[in-house]
């Protein structure tokens, strides 16, 4: 099975309500696996959208919470060992790549599809040019993954 990243906005966006974002959620899911690192950063930061989305009322929580559960129970999550050389790590610094999105790269370099799903204005034209020729990662935008029906 095929498997995607997922930035933690898109998360963070369907436990506050987007359904759109929930939709292209549960479309990958029942085609892909879903990549996580083998030190658990990128669920614990799901967990904590879905844990400010719960302490503020927001309509989309449960059923975030509701998804992590089910990808957990149907073995949808792939764990994967990220790494960057020193060398990727400059280079990212000198392009000024949000750290905290770090994880995200460094996951999907290790996955197997090697497609990340995001809507973050830090992945810059520029940057995803970087990704694409150096570590052959797509970032699609989750606009296009509406737009385009992907991952029917």
């Amino acid at each position: 099975m095929t498997d995607c990243t997922i930035d933690t906005t898109i998360v963070g966006k369907s436990a506050q309500g987007n359904f759109d974002c929930l939709e292209i959620l549960n479309r990958i899911t029942r085609t892909r696996k879903i990549v996580f690192d083998n030190e658990n950063i990128i669920l614990d930061e799901y967990t904590d959208c879905i844990e400010r989305a719960k302490r503020s009322k927001k309509p989309g929580w449960e059923m975030m919470q509701g998804w992590i559960t089910t990808l957990r129970n149907s073995n949808k999550m792939r764990t994967v060992y990220p790494n960057f050389s020193q060398n990727e790590e400059v280079e990212l610094e000198k392009l000024r790549f949000d750290r905290t999105d770090w994880i995200f790269v460094k996951s999907c370099k290790a996955s197997l599809n090697k497609e990340l799903i995001a809507i973050e204005s830090d992945y810059t034209p520029e940057i995803k040019d970087f990704l694409l020729k150096k570590h052959s990662i797509k970032v699609i935008h989750i606009d296009e993954c509406i737009q385009n029906n992907l991952y029917q």
